[in-house]
């Protein structure tokens, strides 16, 4: 969470940003002492949450609310509001502020306030999320080929989406990824990869990272807790079990027994 605070008051903006991180210490704080200033961190650094004096120098807080929703309409806007100012404040409301604290600023309201307006935050982003994985899928299902040039397209998607396996099989590469990369419906593209590889993509990936897995054991002095983050195992344990199924050793087994290998191969 990004917070801009705007004051020309520098005991305020630092009282207001003592208050947050007493709360929400991963909170980022940015601070400006007018108008002009805060708009030129909104024109270059992504924020969430913006607190701002009504009567500033230069910019004043109705002007500077104005110029930054045209920059981000996502902002939210908190007013900060002597009692003579009330009449701005209302107007700051009009224009879209969330809400306004007067001063002398109560903690407690402040804290209250920028816990809702986390909240607000994190539901509009989780329908954003919605929104643009459903038109993923829509543009992935108008991707899916016709009957007649089926055999063609599907050849080239697959050719693509195993190039794009063997650069990221370190990431976390999982079948819907992979689907969206080539702009395939997840079940659609399994089907499909499992018809033109002969292989499930699961059975294929973890091939793909033993075989990596097993090169490094054999041809680097890497520790072995390395060499699982390098094919895709964030969990020692885990890569264990996944080697030891497909190679029936563990990796140290493996290569201990080709480095015996290339021992007797020497002598």
């Amino acid at each position: 969470m990004r917070v801009l605070i705007v004051d020309d008051e520098k005991p305020i903006c630092d009282g207001v940003k003592r208050t947050i991180l007493s709360s929400f210490p991963e909170a980022s704080i940015l601070v400006a002492g007018n108008g002009k200033d805060a708009l030129d961190i909104l024109s270059k650094s992504p924020v969430d949450i913006v607190i701002l004096d009504i009567k500033m120098p230069k910019m004043n807080g109705l002007m500077l609310l104005a110029a930054g929703k045209e920059l981000d309409q996502r902002i939210k806007w908190i007013i900060i509001s002597a009692h003579a100012d009330f009449y701005y404040a209302q107007e700051a409301l009009r224009q879209g502020a969330s809400d306004y604290i007067l001063k002398p600023i109560g903690k407690q309201k402040l804290v209250a306030l920028i816990t809702r307006l986390r909240a607000e935050m994190e539901t509009e982003q989780q329908k954003r999320s919605a929104s643009e994985h459903l038109e993923l899928e829509e543009k992935a299902l108008k991707a899916i080929p016709t009957v007649n040039d089926a055999d063609k397209a599907s050849t080239g998607m697959i050719d693509t989406a195993i190039q794009y396996i063997h650069e990221h099989f370190h990431e976390n590469v999982s079948l819907d990824k992979v689907a969206a990369a080539v702009y395939l419906n997840p079940t659609y593209f399994s089907l499909l990869f499992k018809q033109k590889v002969g292989a499930g993509y699961k059975e294929y990936i973890t091939q793909l990272r033993m075989e990596k897995a097993k090169a490094l054991l054999r041809d680097t002095h890497l520790k072995v807790s390395d060499i699982a983050v390098q094919v895709g195992f964030n969990d020692m344990r885990h890569f264990t079990q996944v080697f030891r199924k497909s190679c029936q050793e563990t990796p140290t087994e493996y290569r201990m027994s080709e480095s015996q290998k290339t021992d007797r191969t020497s002598s």
